[in-house]
């Protein structure tokens, strides 16, 4: 049961305080993660993740052959 909805949430819901209602996902950072934009979300952090790899393994290979700081 949720007191701010007033209605029976699901098993590990938490209410957000940004889009009003009961959600089954939760972003650490700006709230909820919805059904509807949950691929998205997973989609920013893959590409996060390519673009942190491919920073780092470029750096990696300048500092190795000399061009680094």
């Amino acid at each position: 049961w949720c007191d701010k909805c007033e209605w029976w949430k699901p098993d590990r819901a938490h209410h957000c305080r940004v889009c009003d209602t009961c959600v089954l996902r939760m972003d650490q950072v700006n709230g909820c993660v919805g059904f509807a934009n949950y691929r998205y979300f997973i989609q920013f952090i893959c590409y996060a993740s390519g673009i942190a790899a491919w920073v780092f393994t470029t750096s990696l290979a300048a500092f190795i052959m000399g061009n680094g700081l």
